[in-house]
Parts: C-alpha cells; sequence; structure tokens
C-alpha cells in the first residue's frame, strides 16, 4: 500500500515528540527568517600589506571583542567573509558589505555550546 506525505503527516503526532510536519515546517521557517537577519556591528581594522581591511576587533553593544586569530575567509563580488576567532573563545562570522563600511555578524558560535568539544 502507497501512503501519501499527507497522510504520513497525519499519523504523527505531539505525543510522539514530532508535532504534525507542517508545524515544525512553520517553525523552522520562523527559526531560519531569524537567523538570516544579521546584527550590524561596528569593526576595528587593519589594513594588511595589499590595503584590504581585516577585522582587530569589533563591538557588540558597549563591549570591545578583540580577535584573537582569523581562521577563515572567502569572498563575493560585493563582499567579504571573515571566520574570526575572538579574544572571549567564541567563533564569529563577520561580514563587510565592502566600500560602503557596513559590517554585520552574520554568525556566531559559543565556545560553550554543547558539542562543540
Amino acid at each position: 500500500m502507497i501512503v501519501s506525505a499527507a497522510e504520513r503527516r497525519c499519523e504523527w503526532t505531539a505525543a510522539d515528540g514530532f508535532g504534525p510536519v507542517s508545524e515544525r515546517l512553520l517553525s523552522a521557517r520562523r527559526a531560519a527568517a531569524v537567523y538570516l537577519e544579521h546584527m550590524p556591528i561596528r569593526v576595528e581594522c587593519y589594513a594588511g600589506y595589499r590595503g584590504e581591511q581585516e577585522p582587530l576587533a569589533f563591538w557588540l553593544g558597549e563591549r570591545r571583542v578583540a580577535v584573537r586569530a582569523i581562521a577563515d575567509r572567502w569572498y563575493s563580488p560585493a563582499q567579504r567573509w571573515f571566520k574570526v576567532e575572538a579574544e572571549d573563545g567564541d567563533t564569529y562570522i563577520l561580514r563587510d558589505d565592502g566600500p560602503d563600511g557596513q559590517w554585520e555578524l552574520a554568525a556566531f558560535t559559543s565556545a560553550k555550546s554543547p558539542g562543540t568539544g
């Protein structure tokens, strides 16, 4: 017997720990929408030997966070991204929108997060 996705969706209940698929999907979409909204930040930079700006420190509200190391970097035509290890032990992804000088905090991983070692 072939069971459609709609019929399978109806079989799952909150008692199973899953909840209806549509509710889980909606919840995931809400989480993704929040995650995709980047946080503007102020960044202190150093111009490297080629004149490109690299982050030395950034501010989260009133707190200055020094960059211990740039773990990775990548480029797109309009943006530059930096994966940085900060003095607080956490890892941040900073995005530079280029000539307009706008920086954003794109992602964050706490050193204290479960499963990170």
